[in-house]
């Protein structure tokens, strides 16, 4: 008796602890300010990022923007959002938002009747994930958690419309499988693309995934009940979405290494780019493999668009190059093919089996002289600039970081460290000019991965399982 009274105290005195720190971080998460005014604190945060080159001269002058992780022997360490200066040295953080946060950067979110430059990102506290929206004084302004599934962090990207976003849900169905030699009552992990209303949370249009993809064509392995019984088909795996000015979406699915274009009002499937069921033929080296981040070029009329090209797909296939790449491509809709316009390749050659992003950066200067490039390499662990001619300008190191971003220093007026700050440096007074239009300095606000991986919240009920035998 009293061995189980004892286990009974050390199991609600950690369920204690873990409440305890849940309400910390609510409660911090809602603060004004989020640590984003305190230089001296800044000063003495984890930087997150170790930056190997840097060529001062060539890199775009802006702010970098991701969330990155590290390693403490075997732990995961979480460093939050992050802002850095163009060498790689620490602009913002905080250590309000401890816990795991994906996707993190400057976007446009129209409040009232006008627009505000804000800083968001999806934060996972206690295995609960929901969006974030900072205004530029770090005070959170509004909290996004979509309904119909459980959230997934791959994506968090708000519209041309400005006052709602895109993000993905992910829930477990049972259906039937025969059709593809599986099960009568099946089980699936299925994707729902959703547009949300930021203020409101509420749905405004949905695409749920297993409606309208044909099962066959996915390249993720269907493993015999009698082998696996309790196994969950991840077929699809939806890592990205993008709206257009038009109403359409772009939507990537990595376990079909395939792209596809779909009518924002009837739902139906324009286009494939990619996997078995291509409308497109590839040309000179412009395949990809369990791709991320696809996003138009700006000023291209959807006939240039860049691509992650993860080299793997976490379904046994690898791609014939080799190695993860950054591409950009151009679609011939006359005659249906896609060519390699420029390949941005990593200083070491490898795949990454999850994660990463191509941004085009905003033109400096004289527009003939072309534009830079930003690749995350994802789980590769690296970051990558390149000036128009493929030449490395920098490079950074973290963890991993799913992706990253860089903004013009107009488009964020939030405080932070000056370069080279110490703490003998006098604290500069804010700057109360409002944040240039990223759209009117051809931004490209779009930010659009896994390794069989489902970003869930199934966690926190083996916690509570663990506890008290239920949840």
């Amino acid at each position: 008796m009293l061995v189980e009274a004892s286990s009974v105290l050390l199991r609600l005195t950690f369920a204690i602890l873990l409440v305890g720190r849940w309400i910390h971080s609510v409660i911090a998460s809602e603060s004004t300010g989020a640590g984003g005014a305190d230089f001296a604190e800044l000063a003495h945060l984890h930087v997150g990022l170790n930056v190997s080159l840097y060529n001062k001269a060539d890199v775009f002058d802006g702010y970098l923007v991701l969330c990155a992780q590290r390693m403490n022997g075997r732990r995961i360490i979480w460093d939050g959002p992050r802002i850095y200066h163009p060498s790689g040295n620490l602009y913002w953080g905080t250590t309000e938002w401890p816990a795991r946060c994906m996707n993190a950067q400057v976007q446009t979110y129209s409040v009232g009747d006008g627009d505000e430059q804000v800083f968001t990102f999806w934060y996972d506290g206690f295995n609960n994930p929901y969006g974030v929206v900072l205004d530029n004084t770090y005070t959170r302004i509004a909290h996004i958690d979509p309904v119909g599934g459980e959230t997934d962090l791959h994506e968090f990207r708000i519209t041309p419309g400005r006052r709602t976003a895109l993000m993905i849900v992910t829930k477990v169905m049972t259906l039937n499988l025969t059709s593809v030699g599986g099960p009568e009552y099946g089980q699936i992990s299925t994707s729902i693309a959703k547009e949300v209303d930021i203020a409101t949370s509420s749905t405004l249009w949905e695409w749920p995934v297993h409606e309208y993809l044909n099962f066959s064509s996915s390249n993720m392995a269907l493993r015999p009940v009698d082998i696996a019984p309790d196994n969950i088909w991840d077929f699809a795996h939806l890592n990205a979405i993008e709206k257009d000015e038009a109403g359409d979406y772009l939507l990537s699915f990595r376990h079909y290494s395939m792209v596809v274009k779909v009518h924002g009002s009837s739902k139906t499937i324009i286009w494939q780019l990619g996997g078995k069921d291509s409308d497109f033929t590839f040309n000179n080296g412009s395949t990809f493999t369990g791709q991320h981040h696809p996003q138009w070029i700006p000023e291209s009329n959807q006939t240039e668009m860049t691509v992650f090209d993860n080299g793997f797909d976490g379904c046994g296939n690898v791609s014939p190059w080799g190695t993860a790449r950054g591409l950009w491509l151009r679609l011939d809709y006359k005659e249906w093919t896609v060519s390699l316009v420029q390949e941005f390749l990593p200083p070491k050659r490898r795949t990454a089996y999850a994660e990463g992003s191509v941004q085009v950066l905003p033109a400096a200067g004289d527009r003939s002289q072309g534009r830079n490039v930003l690749v995350s390499f994802g789980t590769s662990a690296t970051i990558v600039e390149y000036a128009p001619d493929g030449t490395v300008v920098f490079v950074g190191h973290a963890e991993q970081v799913y992706r990253a971003f860089k903004y013009p220093r107009s488009a964020w007026s939030g405080a932070g460290l000056p370069e080279g700050w110490s703490e003998s440096t006098p604290i500069p007074a804010p700057d109360d000019s409002p944040p240039q239009s990223i759209e009117s300095i051809d931004e490209t606000v779009s930010i659009g991965v896994g390794v069989s991986m489902v970003f869930g919240t199934g966690g926190g009920c083996r916690i509570w399982q663990a506890l008290f035998g239920k949840c």
